[in-house]
């Protein structure tokens, strides 16, 4: 998880969790504005040229079908992708040590994890618009298919950018500025989108894919101050119960986010 040269002292190891925070971060913002905000924008223009008949009809997020401009362009690709690629950060900061495999395993098994605990906040049985717009069924896709890239995007950034971003006191202060800014808003955005009624859907939120994500979330601050205490990092130097919490939390968080958007889908369909 901390690439790069021995870190013999504790304020040394600091300076690699900061760098490493930012970096997870930096990977799911990218990826959260390319596939979510851009890529979703060019989706909502398929939907409009593909459903002429409800030209000017508003959405359930107060966009007009077919009226394209560069404001709400904009608009949704900051807003859209910097929410989205928050919690893909943090996301994939608390799970991806816990993923195996060399990355070309682990980048289809992100842009996995991704659909199945994340699709539910954009597949909600209760929008209006996928009744509004047909085919629901390559609505679906189309937008599920967003979310894979996005997923599978932010691992193979972070491991492109593993070893590349300066570890030092002056960057890695600055660095984990940034990452803590990011932390707080997305933290407010996990626990909207997983625990609160209607922050994120119409429906009840996917609570318990949320306390999967605790569980790991635990295992992984375990392992970061283990790391920062004594410089061994990763499973193999974890404790056991840490190993148990992380490796089948993931699959538990997976499995229970998995259940719930296929009940979304369901409902669409």
């Amino acid at each position: 998880m901390f690439a790069g040269a021995e870190y013999e002292s504790e304020t040394e190891r600091l300076y690699a969790i900061m760098t490493r925070a930012f970096q997870a971060g930096l990977a799911g913002t990218i990826a959260g504005v390319i596939f979510v905000g851009i890529g979703g924008r060019i989706a909502m223009r398929i939907s409009g040229a593909i459903n002429p008949e409800q030209a000017g009809a508003v959405t359930d997020s107060q966009n007009v079908v077919g009226d394209v401009t560069f404001g709400g362009t904009l608009t949704f690709i900051v807003f859209q992708g910097l929410l989205i690629g928050s919690l893909l950060a943090i996301v994939w900061f608390v799970v991806s040590r816990w993923i195996p495999g060399r990355m070309a395993v682990r980048i289809p098994l992100a842009a996995c994890l991704a659909v199945l605990v994340g699709g539910s906040g954009i597949i909600d049985s209760g929008n209006v618009d996928f009744a509004l717009l047909d085919p629901a069924w390559l609505h679906v896709a189309m937008f599920l298919g967003l979310v894979a890239l996005a997923g599978g995007t932010t691992a193979a950034l972070d491991a492109y950018l593993d070893g590349r971003l300066p570890v030092g006191e002056t960057p890695s202060a600055i660095l984990g500025g940034l990452a803590g800014l990011g932390l707080t808003f997305g933290l407010l955005l996990l626990v909207g989108f997983y625990f609160v009624p209607g922050a994120a859907q119409v429906g009840p939120p996917p609570w318990p894919a949320g306390l999967a994500l605790i569980a790991v979330a635990v295992a992984t601050c375990a392992g970061v101050a283990g790391f920062y205490r004594t410089g061994a990092d990763g499973p193999a130097n974890a404790a056991r119960w840490q190993r148990i919490a992380g490796h089948w939390g993931v699959v538990a968080f997976g499995a229970l986010g998995g259940l719930h958007l296929a009940g979304e889908v369901i409902g669409v369909l």
